[in-house]
């Protein structure tokens, strides 16, 4: 069903990048783009997936990349989202807002 493929995304997304030290990729959706019609069109649905989405993740990817770069920092890069988010207050002062805003953002267009 729908619901248990979106569950398998949400769970499959907490768990990326827990043990690598790899980008993050875009999820793909577990429905077509316009399976949520008419409450949700088809182009919504396109420009939150490939271009909000895509612009989070892409934030956060660059801070992961720079996070990894440092050896004080490179464990911060190998959590999951979930747990690099719930230790912000270990991310410089510089990166902090590209984790809580592109990561926070990357985790929320996962649960739209």
């Amino acid at each position: 069903t729908m619901h248990k493929a979106f569950l398998a995304v949400v769970l499959g997304v907490a768990f990326v990048g827990s043990s690598f030290a790899q980008n993050l990729e875009l999820p793909k959706l577990p429905y077509e783009y316009n399976a949520l019609e008419p409450a949700i069109d088809e182009a919504t649905m396109k420009v939150h997936h490939l271009g909000h989405h895509m612009a989070y993740l892409n934030t956060l990817n660059a801070a992961l990349t720079t996070l990894r770069q440092n050896e004080t920092t490179k464990h911060l890069a190998k959590m999951g989202i979930d747990k690099l988010l719930q230790h912000l207050s270990e991310v410089p002062a510089e990166l902090k807002g590209p984790v809580r805003n592109g990561g926070g953002g990357f985790v929320n267009h996962v649960l739209f």
